[in-house]
């Protein structure tokens, strides 16, 4: 079983997935650098630390180290190398403008997300954060949804119809994780709204 993953004594160790071109690696510099890097498709992984006091915490003694595996189709038999126990919290990455617009898109979102969940049984305690990506090129942005900290339809974001929001809450299933915290969050890697949050909650 392989692993990028180091000691844990000061860090959590985060994976990213989801489709290919949701964002996943834009999001990961984004939280490194706070800045936003063009990047190819991601054919091995990335892996990144990000430092805690980006999603404000006081303490600077615990990071993040943050695990961006490929999302195209071919190459996602390599998830399987990187579920493990070592794994704190997961981040599944959705690109909402797609999403919103192709039902064939939000059927393999929802497909991918459950099949993985499902195979990787020892990860049943891992928080989940569903990031929805591009909110800068969604067509539906509008409202303010507002979430909590536990088990959250929607979080803060100035730019999305929180009504979108809870459309993907329902069509992704996610009331039938029972037995897992998770939230779902707005978010865009090109003005980084939404990610501070959505870390914030999962730390």
């Amino acid at each position: 079983m392989l692993s990028c993953f180091g000691t844990k004594s000061k860090t959590k160790n985060i994976i990213l997935f989801g489709l290919e071109d949701a964002g996943k690696s834009s999001i990961l510099y984004r939280l490194k650098y706070d800045a936003f890097i063009p990047v190819q498709p991601t054919i091995g992984y990335n892996c990144e630390v990000i430092p805690r006091e980006f999603a404000g915490k006081t303490s600077k003694t615990l990071n993040l180290r943050c695990l961006d595996l490929p999302g195209a189709k071919n190459l996602r038999l390599v998830w399987s190398q990187f579920m493990n126990e070592e794994v704190d919290g997961l981040i599944y990455v959705i690109d909402m403008g797609i999403y919103m617009e192709s039902v064939e898109y939000a059927r393999k979102c929802k497909q991918v997300l459950w099949e993985t969940l499902d195979q990787f049984e020892l990860l049943d305690t891992c928080p989940l954060l569903v990031y929805l990506n591009k909110t800068d090129l969604n067509k539906s942005a509008q409202n303010n949804p507002s979430g909590d900290n536990n088990r959250s339809t929607t979080a803060k974001s100035k730019h999305v119809d929180p009504e979108a929001v809870r459309e993907i809450f329902q069509s992704l299933a996610l009331p039938q994780l029972k037995n897992r915290s998770y939230q779902i969050c707005p978010c865009s890697a090109l003005t980084g709204e939404g990610l501070q949050q959505g870390v914030s909650w999962l730390t």
